[in-house]
């Protein structure tokens, strides 16, 4: 049983999180979903960081109506689920607290998005 795409996995983690943890999981979903899933370690203009920054990660918590620990919280229990990772590294400046979203957050968001088309009701039955 290597198989790792059950719903049953994702609701367990899911159970976990409240509503404004799942709001700001959004929000960092549609904020880096067409993002290259790998950075070349040698490219200095374009990394990992400076890619989710351009998408808006500085004007998140503003987005999401939270303060500082709301905000914290929300990230520590959406990385704690497995949704974002945060991004490690030696960069110039950076002092962590920048998160990215995870393979395993791209196949959740594609069962949402099966499970919310039409024909998925009719191949249940």
């Amino acid at each position: 049983m290597n198989n790792r795409d059950s719903a049953e996995d994702f609701l367990l983690f899911l159970s976990e999180l409240s509503l404004t943890d799942i709001i700001v999981a959004k929000e960092i979903y549609e904020q880096q979903k067409n993002m290259v899933p790998y950075y070349q370690p040698t490219d200095n203009e374009f990394n990992e960081l400076e890619t989710v920054k351009r998408a808006g990660w500085e004007n998140l918590q503003n987005m999401c109506n939270l303060n500082d620990v709301e905000f914290r919280i929300s990230l520590i229990k959406l990385a704690r689920s497995g949704l974002i990772a945060e991004i490690m590294g030696v960069l110039l400046g950076y002092r962590g607290g920048v998160y990215t979203i995870t393979p395993a957050f791209k196949k959740l968001m594609k069962l949402i998005a099966y499970a919310n088309e039409p024909l998925f009701e009719h191949r249940l039955k």
